[in-house]
Order: C-alpha cells, then structure tokens, then sequence
C-alpha cells in the first residue's frame, strides 16, 4: 500500500475516533506515533529538515519552557509535600500531547486535504448528531441500554464532553458555509442543512458554556469573513440564539438555573472557581503543581467552613486551572500557547488564495477556536482527553494549512523561474 494513502486512512481513522469514545481515541493516536516514528527511521532527510524546524521554532522554545514550569510545580511544589509518586508522574506525563501534536504537524504536512476529502470529514460528526438526537427522542440509547438520554450526548452518551468536542466543530461548519455562500454566490443548502443539525444537538446537549462559545464565534466570524452581511448575520444568531433561550421551555429552564444555584450546580462551580484562585494565591508563581489542585481541595473547604461532603473536582475553568495547578507563568504559558495558532489562524482567514476548500477550513479551524476557548471558561475542557485531542488536531491543521500555503507559493515561484529560464 502507498504509504501516504495508509496516512490518510489513519488520520480519517483518527478524526472518527474524536467522536466515539477515549479507548478509540487512544488506539488512533496511538497508530498515528508508530506512523510517524517508522517514517522518520526510513527518511532521515526529513527527521534532519524536523530538528531544524524544532530548533528554530519559538513555540517549540515556549513549550519546552512550559514543561519546565509544570515539572518544577510537580516535582518540586507538589514533590516537597506528597513525595514523587505514580499520581506526580501521570500529571507530568499528561503533556506528551506536545509531541503528538508535533507529530501531526509534520503529518499533514506530508499530505494535503482539498474538496475530494469532504466526505470523510463530514461523515463522522454528520453521524454523531443523528444519533445523539434520535436517541434524545427516543429517551434511549441503543449503546446505553437502561440510561434515561435528558440531554443530546452523542456516542459518549455524555452531554458534557460531547458538546465541546461537537460545539467546536458545529461553529466551524457554519462558518466553512459561510466561506461556500459568499464565494459561489449561492447557499450551500444541503451544507447549511449539515450545520444546523451539528448545532441542534449542540443545542439539545444543554452545554451552556458552548453556546456562549458558539455565540461568539457567531459575532466574529461573520464580519471579517463578508463585510456587506457579516453583521446582519451575526445579528440574527445572536437574536434567534436569545428568542429560542427564552421561548422554548426547556432551555430557558437551563439558562435561568445560572441565576438560581439552588437549581442546579452552578453554586459548586462558583465555589471551586473560587478555591482555585486562593491556591494560586498561595502559590502564585509555580501553582501547587499540575492536576495536584483536586488533592488540595478538603484543605481549603475547611479552611472555608465549608460542608465534608462539598462536591470535589477540577476547577471548572480551564484558565483558574492552570492558574492553581502551574501558577502565573503556566498560564502564561499557556494563554501564549493558544495566542499563536490564534494569531496565525487570524491571519490565514485575512488573507484568502481564492482555493474555496482552503478558505473555508481557515474560517471553519477559527471558529472552532474560538468557540473551544471561550467555553473553556466554565468548563477545564482542555484537561479532558477526549476534547483536548480535538483541540489539538484543529491546531495541527492550522500550522498545516500555512505549511500547504508556503509549499504552493515556493512550487509556483519555482515555476516561474524556470519560465524565465
């Protein structure tokens, strides 16, 4: 078999996996680094041409800065206290999503993805959506046998992961139709048809910190991709966004529970944002180690007066968790982090090659940031596997997308040299 053919079929196999569960996710991924590790061994040419890269490329110094700031609040913060156990060095190693995520950079940039990989793209949310909301009409799932479906969880039968997985995906959808409509001059009906569906069972998965997300991918997207309908756009999603929140019952029960924690559990949220940020307090420059915030918690409720049975988890804020977790300079870090794909994926939407599958993945890969980014503030959506791996394959296909850009400009100016000549 052609060995980029086996690539692609691996990366559809990845790109599935994202909507199915972790243990696939895991076998995916997993392929996906013995691929690259065996196509390094065999051209030594392009490992040499990807150390060089690594060498000069400011995010990989930043990550490896990073790395340093998590092993000290581990290893050192944490360390002093606990001892360096399994639990400090599976937090640690939890960052090897560095290096899949280079790897898949250097993978997509074997290939390039153009209109005929449609299919394969939208084939696998297309199918998520159906079935997470036939089961949510049927109040059953086939996969789930005995489990009541209140809210659209799709194949994780788990509306909270589900929703930033697919919100992410959803806002990119309708911003790729928008690219479709503004450049063929028509709607894309059956395109748009796929994006509403993708963004019902957003909708039905009663993620609130998604919609917020999709909403503000809606009021940037719009005007700096078609500056004559941009707003009048963007202010209808924002309207019929508000009028479905209040109209339909069902979700302007959901909307109105943030305003009354005694109905939902809003009012723990608010607590554990609120013990994450006395940690960082205490330990404003390193954190009190990565992950380590959760062992740190029955601490700080006493210290609150709070009840023993306080619910206990992650801090609910992907931002106050690496704030606690790795102090100032791990979110630093990290804010930087996301700020350069952000930047890059900006810049990439500004200036469009006129190649229509192109442009619209620039807008599909920005509204997909945004919306994942501003979810992350109710939700550590980051530190979860299952949406970090979507996260992470966005912002591979953004470098590889200005990788694909430069490798065209260099062949045609190859070409034209060899004209003059």
């Amino acid at each position: 078999m052609d060995s980029l053919k086996l690539l692609r079929g691996l990366l559809f196999f990845f790109w599935l996996s994202l909507f199915t569960s972790q243990s696939v996710m895991d076998a995916a991924a997993s392929l996906l680094f013995i691929y690259a590790v065996v196509r390094l061994i065999q051209h030594p040419e392009e490992r040499r041409a990807l150390w060089a890269k690594f060498r000069s490329s400011r995010l990989a110094h930043l990550c490896v800065g990073w790395l340093l700031v998590v092993a000290v609040g581990i290893f050192v913060v944490a360390g002093s206290e606990v001892g360096i156990g399994r639990e400090q060095w599976r937090n640690f190693l939890e960052f090897r999503w560095m290096l899949e995520l280079g790897l898949w950079i250097y993978l997509l940039s074997l290939i390039r993805l153009d209109e005929r990989d449609g299919a394969w793209i939208v084939a696998p949310p297309l199918v998520t959506a159906v079935f997470g909301l036939l089961a949510w009409v049927m109040n059953a799932s086939p996969l789930h046998p005995g489990e009541a479906v209140g809210r659209v969880g799709g194949f994780f039968n788990n509306p909270m992961p589900f929703a930033h997985t697919m919100g992410p995906v959803a806002a990119g959808f309708a911003a790729a139709w928008l690219v479709i409509w503004k450049e063929r001059r028509t709607p894309a009906w059956g395109f748009l048809l796929i994006a509403l569906v993708l963004n019902l069972s957003v909708l039905l998965s009663m993620t609130r910190g998604i919609w917020i997300g999709i909403l503000a991918a809606a009021l940037v997207l719009p005007p700096l991709l078609w500056k004559k309908r941009g707003w009048i756009l963007s202010l209808s999603v924002v309207v019929t966004g508000v009028l479905l929140a209040f109209s339909v019952p069902v979700l302007r029960d959901r909307v109105t529970e943030a305003f009354d924690p005694s109905r939902s559990y809003d009012g723990q949220r608010v607590v554990l944002w609120q013990t994450n940020w006395r940690m960082f307090l205490d330990h404003p420059i390193f954190g009190v180690g990565y992950s380590e915030n959760r062992r740190h918690l029955r601490e700080y409720y006493d210290r609150m007066n709070l009840p023993t049975d306080q619910f206990e988890s992650h801090a609910h804020n992907q931002y106050l968790h690496f704030l606690s977790g790795t102090g100032a300079l791990g979110l630093l870090c990290y804010v930087l982090f996301l700020g350069s794909f952000l930047v890059l994926n900006w810049r990439l939407v500004r200036r469009p090659t006129g190649i229509l599958f192109e442009d619209a993945l620039a807008a599909c890969l920005l509204a997909a940031q945004i919306t994942f980014y501003v979810g992350s503030v109710t939700e550590s959506n980051f530190s979860i596997s299952k949406n970090r791996y979507l996260i992470l394959f966005v912002l591979a296909l953004v470098a590889a997308l200005k990788v694909w850009r430069q490798r065209r400009q260099s062949d045609a100016a190859h070409f034209r040299r060899g004209s003059d000549f």
